[in-house]
């Protein structure tokens, strides 16, 4: 211990794991500001995924522009095949009914001879027998398919996202030919070809190949109104 003229100084161990008092001092100090430099880097979010932000240029100007053209033209072709699909149901969900809605064209579009086909199936439980099951079988997988195609255009009218409608397409026309072929018996009757729409399955059988082919050509369309890939042409000086 010390003793000044009017201090009296203490001498002693500081504690390490203690706090230790310090005396107030009469004048404030200033303390020394600490700097800590922070790089301040602009983004962008975009769908989860961060991006440096750029500055507008003229072709992030015409990659935005193409992008907005290709879900106007995915909206356009899902409007236009669920047109298709939703007609070809339509034309089947009308056989169902004992009267038909437009009696002028009954006997031409209406699909009743293939319903009951299926009533007779249901009727006697008989889901094997292969003459009696197969051209119902063969119907309901190319429906299974146009109804696929329903949900993915109205994916597309909401998102504005491709979607391909070509394979379903395929296999809707593919299976409905075929069944109308089989009906038919084309090719035991294919000298009397002119006599086939004179029988009672002649204008059915007829209307299903129209149902699949105007299924597949509506794929083949939107195929070309949003195409998977599209050429940017460029012209250089």
């Amino acid at each position: 211990m010390e003793k000044n003229d009017n201090n009296v100084v203490f001498y002693g161990p500081l504690p390490v794991s203690k706090p230790c008092p310090i005396l107030k001092p009469n004048d404030k100090i200033q303390l020394q500001p600490t700097i800590h430099p922070v790089a301040i880097t602009p983004y962008i979010t975009m769908e989860g995924e961060e991006s440096e932000a750029q500055p507008a240029t003229v072709e992030n100007v015409e990659e935005v522009s193409r992008t907005n053209d290709r879900r106007v033209s995915a909206r356009i072709s899902a409007a236009f095949m669920l047109l298709i699909a939703i007609a070809s149901i339509v034309f089947f969900v009308f056989s169902m009914v004992k009267t038909y809605p437009i009696a002028a064209i009954e006997g031409q579009a209406s699909l009743n001879y293939f319903y009951q086909m299926f009533e007779t199936m249901f009727a006697t439980n008989q889901f094997v027998q292969f003459d009696l099951v197969f051209v119902p079988y063969l119907i309901a997988v190319a429906y299974i398919a146009i109804i696929v195609n329903v949900v993915l255009s109205v994916i597309a009218l909401i998102t504005g996202k491709r979607m391909g409608y070509s394979l379903f397409a395929f296999i809707a026309f593919i299976t409905l030919v075929v069944a109308a072929f089989y009906e038919m018996k084309f090719f035991t009757n294919i000298r009397d070809i002119k006599n086939l729409l004179s029988y009672e399955y002649g204008w059915p059988c007829v209307m299903l190949i129209i149902i699949g082919g105007a299924n597949l050509l509506m794929a083949f369309v939107c195929s070309i109104i949003c195409p998977k890939h599209k050429i940017v042409e460029t012209v250089e000086f």
